[in-house]
């Protein structure tokens, strides 16, 4: 091992001993340690950014998952009615308490998994608030599970059942 000023190097490779010669060389004052950090920094942000580009979170591959299962050809309304009955169920779940017969409502219009996989998908993953406050970002299943008791949740994978949906919360 060979020892430089400053860096201990454990190669004894030409270019490495170098580099580090150079590195110690520099002037350690405030400023220069300051312009190293930041420069470390961005090198780190930009290699993640980098690895985002190239590698699909969970939640996309979930999002594609959903995409192949969806039937659009079985879909019972246009992809928009799905959306507006989405802000129903967000309505229904943000502040106090539940207005559980406005979710029921709007399962009561699902007629096959293709429904129900597309009213997940449209509701994607949103932010739940208590009074302004927010709560976290929350998937369709999340939030009824989070907002609906476990009475309730039956109810509704009966309600599923019933019709011949495979679905279940």
């Amino acid at each position: 091992m060979k020892k430089t000023t400053g860096i201990v190097v454990a190669s004894s490779h030409p270019a490495l001993v170098k580099t580090t010669e150079i590195i110690n060389g520099i002037k350690k004052s405030p400023v220069n340690l300051l312009m190293a950090g930041i420069g470390m920094f961005a090198a780190v942000f930009a290699v993640k950014e980098s690895v985002k580009l190239f590698k699909k979170t969970d939640e996309q591959k979930a999002e594609d998952d959903l995409e192949n299962d969806i039937d659009n050809n079985s879909l019972s309304y246009p992809v928009s009615y799905y959306a507006q009955m989405t802000d129903v169920i967000q309505e229904a779940t943000d502040n106090s308490g539940t207005d559980t017969d406005a979710i029921y409502r709007v399962f009561d219009k699902m007629n096959n998994d293709s429904d129900v996989l597309q009213l997940i998908k449209a509701y994607g993953s949103r932010w739940n608030f208590f009074f302004g406050v927010p709560l976290g970002s929350f998937t369709l299943p999340q939030i009824l599970i989070s907002e609906m008791s476990n009475s309730e949740i039956s109810d509704l994978n009966n309600m599923l059942t019933n019709k011949g949906i495979t679905i279940q919360f």
